[in-house]
């Protein structure tokens, strides 16, 4: 039997990409940073 679980998305713009992102915390850190940051973890 699959198991389908419907997990909450969140969509973060890096580097003129869209990320989707299933852990709140990660996405609630990368929110935080300032753009650079989050471009320079990105690549």
């Amino acid at each position: 039997m699959a198991c389908t679980e419907a997990y909450k998305q969140y969509r973060v713009t890096i580097c003129s990409q869209t990320v989707i992102l299933t852990n709140e915390e990660l996405a609630s850190a990368l929110f935080t940073l300032p753009e650079k940051k989050r471009e320079i973890i990105y690549l």
